[in-house]
């Protein structure tokens, strides 16, 4: 359970604060949902040295990397749009496993442009991030919008490789 007083707390306006973002991906539960029975590592790279600036949340295994459910997925989409909504700067949140041979398999990322995440199915969604960025209460909506999003499979996403150009996320 995600506690939006909390989270809400944990707010940085900036992508490179490395202990700000460590601190919300760490609340968001970001390491755990690596777990899956497997021996594996937990790193973050966060992308700054240019725009758009983004994060990168690596997963890294010994072995093969585990076969993963569309559920996990949602569930990280839906954890890296409250990151998106918490982090002020930042554009894109990324997250990747990596095999033993150290081979990349970019398996998501959700993107916005502006602050703006852009959602072409549900009405007010823009509106629910200016919100989630202004109180606890606004944070509280918006979580429960995205929740309901991940659990009825709407939630925005990009999976694989399938990762468009920056002007292409915009509404």
């Amino acid at each position: 359970t995600l506690d939006a007083e909390k989270l809400f707390a944990l707010r940085t306006p900036y992508v490179d604060n490395n202990s700000a973002v460590g601190a919300i991906l760490d609340a968001l539960g970001f390491r755990e949902l690596g777990s899956s029975g497997a021996d594996y590592g937990y790193a973050v790279h966060l992308s700054t040295d240019r725009e758009p600036m983004g994060i990168t949340v690596l997963y890294t295994y010994e072995g093969a990397v585990p076969q993963r459910s569309e559920e996990r997925y949602r569930q990280i989409a839906m954890r890296g749009y409250i990151a998106l909504a918490l982090i002020d700067n930042i554009d894109w949140f990324r997250w990747t496993d990596i095999d033993q041979a150290g081979t990349s398999h970019v398996t998501g990322a959700v993107y916005s442009g502006d602050g703006v995440v852009y959602s072409s199915d549900h009405a007010g969604y823009v509106d629910a991030l200016s919100a989630a960025r202004e109180s606890v209460e606004g944070l509280q909506t918006y979580m429960d919008m995205l929740r309901t999003m991940a659990e009825d499979g709407s939630i925005v996403y990009y999976e694989g490789d399938a990762q468009p150009s920056f002007e292409e996320t915009m509404p």
